[in-house]
């Protein structure tokens, strides 16, 4: 027989006492590592998506030879277009961006299956204003040359446990694009 004090509905209510607190700190730890490995996840995917819409931008402007208003050279030019779309977000003493120019595509697949290594790559120096003219035919390419763009960016890993997980401190992130310049650049 129950007594009058205990009722069957409110007896397993009171074995619950302390019961969600247990259940938050079982799954706050995995809840605060999926919430900074999205953070990670996030960010590298931000970086990529603007160094290939960088590299895009780069060529766009690069091979027309056509130069636009208060710049001297297409180095600068394509520079100056890099830096516009990534400085809010990366790190520019991170980001290198080198070219290099081939007579045509075929020749471009004859170097390392398409893939030219990057010591073949001129920089652009875009982080400095050292820069030789003489080596633009070969960075920037000619009427009808393949141009071979390619951004690097060094990522620091965001987060101690990020880099605990990867086992690194920073991840690389490359976007590489190869275009034919104009046939007849204004520029030559």
């Amino acid at each position: 027989m129950l007594s009058r004090n205990r009722s069957p509905f409110l007896s397993p209510l009171r074995d619950r006492r302390g019961l969600t607190t247990l259940e938050l700190a079982i799954v706050s730890p995995a809840l605060i590592a999926g919430l900074i490995a999205l953070a990670e996840v996030s960010y590298s995917l931000t970086v990529d998506g603007l160094l290939n819409h960088a590299a895009r931008a780069a060529a766009r402007s690069g091979f027309t030879g056509e130069l636009a208003s208060g710049f001297t050279d297409r180095r600068a030019q394509i520079c100056d277009t890099v830096h516009r779309l990534t400085h809010r977000v990366l790190d520019q003493s991170r980001l290198s961006v080198r070219s290099h120019s081939y007579a045509s595509f075929t020749t471009l697949g004859q170097v390392n299956g398409g893939v030219p290594p990057s010591t073949s790559l001129t920089d652009l120096n875009c982080g400095s204003t050292n820069w030789d003219a003489k080596q633009t035919g070969a960075a920037l390419g000619g009427s009808g040359q393949v141009v071979v763009y390619a951004l690097r960016y060094t990522q620091p890993v965001l987060t101690g446990l990020g880099a605990t997980v990867l086992g690194r401190t920073e991840l690389v992130h490359e976007a590489r694009l190869a275009v034919r310049n104009e046939p007849f650049m204004v520029g030559e």
